[in-house]
């Protein structure tokens, strides 16, 4: 129990997804290990002869293969999903009778997921989870891809209709889009439709909040595109020193070029001394500037939880996710920093600029709040309607929205009423 306690501590410092599978089934499975070996080492210290014994548990072993096939083709199976790792606890799946389920735990024998609509469990054997065509809306990120279809006018102006179908999808808070694009388009449709809706106090909180989000977020984004700058600028400069070797002043130099980039994220040098010699390790700044990235994408994520839609599980949800990359991202500058330090002394000196590439994509990937190709997509559909005569012709909208996971994995219900 006890290793199975520190491999949970483990897998929550980590990011990578097998873990996260792998200590569940460990959990399940050791104590069974133990109890058997502990069995077996006591009756040995009895003096009892175990080699009878063994080969009464080998035959044992064998007939109990053919009798629990069923129950070990689940086990291996669970193996199997570990090794592949297509989703991880806490994702939103749709299995192939089209449900909508949450993973909660792998068992021995049995997945537990968790269906929506229903609101209780199911239980589904390994085996057969894993010849199963899962779609993870979860990945490779939490957005979730809406589609609608909106009836027009066959004789409706296509080009107009677009551009109000478009403001309203960019006019509701929990779409993807232009932040300066969506700013407006919220301040434009709420001012129209204040005096229509009879839940007036929820739509004017239901603006503000996602009002409040979207200018939080706009600082992130700059913040962001700062930090990409200043990392570009130290790679270039990396590369320069790089051609004939680092020696200890250029080291120094790079590292006072890092420790900028460091302070633009909110984090601190810490020294201690380790075995006699001083060491550098970075943490949050205990006086953090109000624009730095960690403080930034707190009062983000703070914002969001002001949302009416929200359920209390979400306020949770939201914080354990962003602190948890946040945490991350601490240890992936510490060990840039480490590596820059180390950078003359054996340290591959040559892949430095390597390294502080990579540590931005990741950043990029972790931290990129909305990407161009996320903007909503409208088009004609069906243009039957103007050939035949029909009154109406159909157009395809499309659109991402922030968080499938949020109010039940019910996020976007509301986006598809909106529009």
């Amino acid at each position: 129990m006890v290793i199975a306690y520190s491999l949970s501590k483990y897998a929550e410092k980590t990011e990578a997804d097998w873990d996260d599978v792998l200590i569940p089934l460990i959990k399940n499975t050791l104590p069974i290990l133990v109890y058997l070996i502990g069995g077996f080492l006591f009756l040995q210290t009895l003096g009892i002869d175990l080699s009878g014994l063994w080969v009464a548990f080998g035959g044992i072993t064998f007939v109990l293969g053919f009798a629990l096939k069923d129950i070990l083709s689940n086990f291996f199976s669970g193996l199997v999903l570990l090794v592949d790792t297509p989703f991880k606890f806490g994702d939103v799946v749709a299995l192939e009778d089209g449900s909508v389920a949450v993973i909660k735990s792998i068992g021995i024998r049995l997945t537990t997921l968790y269906l929506i609509e229903s609101h209780c469990d199911l239980l589904v054997p390994n085996a057969a989870l894993q010849s199963q065509k899962l779609i993870n809306f979860s990945r490779p990120n939490s957005s979730y891809y809406y589609t609608i279809i909106v009836p027009i006018r066959a004789d409706s102006d296509p080009n107009q209709a677009i551009k109000i179908i478009e403001e309203v999808i960019l006019s509701h808070p929990d779409t993807l889009g232009d932040i300066k694009k969506k700013l407006v388009a919220i301040e434009n449709f709420y001012r129209v439709t204040d005096q229509l809706l009879e839940d007036e106090d929820n739509l004017l909180s239901k603006k503000e909040a996602g009002r409040q989000r979207l200018i939080a977020e706009e600082k992130v984004k700059v913040k962001l595109e700062e930090i990409k700058q200043a990392i570009t600028e130290l790679v270039s400069k990396i590369k320069f020193m790089e051609i004939q070797g680092l020696d200890s002043g250029e080291v120094r130099e790079i590292q006072g070029y890092y420790l900028d980039i460091v302070r633009m994220v909110g984090l601190e040098t810490v020294s201690e001394k380790q075995k006699g010699q001083k060491s550098l390790y970075l943490q949050a700044s205990q006086n953090m500037d109000e624009d730095t990235l960690i403080n930034l994408l707190r009062s983000w994520y703070r914002n969001w939880q002001d949302d009416p839609d929200l359920i209390d599980i979400d306020n949770e949800v939201l914080e354990n996710e962003w602190e948890r990359k946040i945490d991350f991202l601490t240890k992936k500058m510490n060990k840039l920093l480490q590596q820059i330090v180390n950078a003359n002394r054996g340290f591959s000196e040559t892949k430095l600029d390597d390294y502080t590439e990579e540590l931005w994509t990741w950043i990029e990937e972790r931290f990129q709040t909305y990407a161009s190709w996320q903007s909503p997509r409208i088009w004609m559909q069906d243009m039957s309607g103007v050939d035949v005569g029909l009154t109406n012709t159909n157009m395809a909208v499309k659109f991402f929205v922030d968080n499938i996971k949020l109010e039940q994995c019910q996020r976007g219900y509301g986006c598809e009423v909106f529009c």
